[in-house]
């Protein structure tokens, strides 16, 4: 990882590796701080591009996206979904793949994530059930319109059938 490369100070690349990693790092620790989600995952994008196996990097991406996903409004639920299943893919779990250590903090990020993404799916659900309600409404609202003119034309097929069994 870039940690134990920087141990390393006579390599050049590790040198660099950190010093393109630790910005990218550091700000993605501020914007989640300050609630900036977009630019929070934009960072931990960067930091991952920048070092793959650097565990914190993949956690605080994790982090980000979740966060995001959270606290969003008005975002499509497919765009959500996709958000919290990346930070569980390609942030939490692969965290815990490279630092075990930090393994029993990422499956309660993992539940979380879960959690939501179950949320997710009630919700649709419940769009769903709206969606359906309105167009049967609308049709209902729709047939009494015209329903109106064929009541009124069955209420005078009804008088003249009555006529005829007189």
């Amino acid at each position: 990882t870039v940690v134990t490369r920087l141990l390393d100070w006579d390599d050049d690349a590790a040198l660099r590796e950190v010093l393109a990693v630790g910005p990218f790092f550091a700000v993605v620790g501020a914007a989640l701080k300050f609630e900036d989600y977009g630019h929070a995952v934009e960072c931990a994008e960067e930091c991952v591009k920048a070092d793959p196996m650097y565990a914190k990097g993949r956690y605080r991406l994790g982090e980000a996206l979740l966060k995001m996903a959270q606290k969003s409004e008005g975002v499509d639920t497919a765009i959500l979904e996709r958000w919290v299943r990346r930070s569980i893919d390609e942030g939490f779990k692969e965290a815990s793949r490279l630092n075990p250590d930090s393994a029993e903090e990422a499956r309660a990020h993992i539940s979380d994530g879960e959690v939501y993404l179950q949320e997710l799916a009630v919700r649709v659900k419940q769009m769903e059930k709206a969606d359906v309600k309105a167009d049967v409404e609308a049709e209902k609202e729709s047939d009494a319109k015209g329903g109106s003119d064929i009541d009124k034309g069955g209420s005078d097929a009804g008088s003249a059938d009555s006529n005829s069994d007189s």
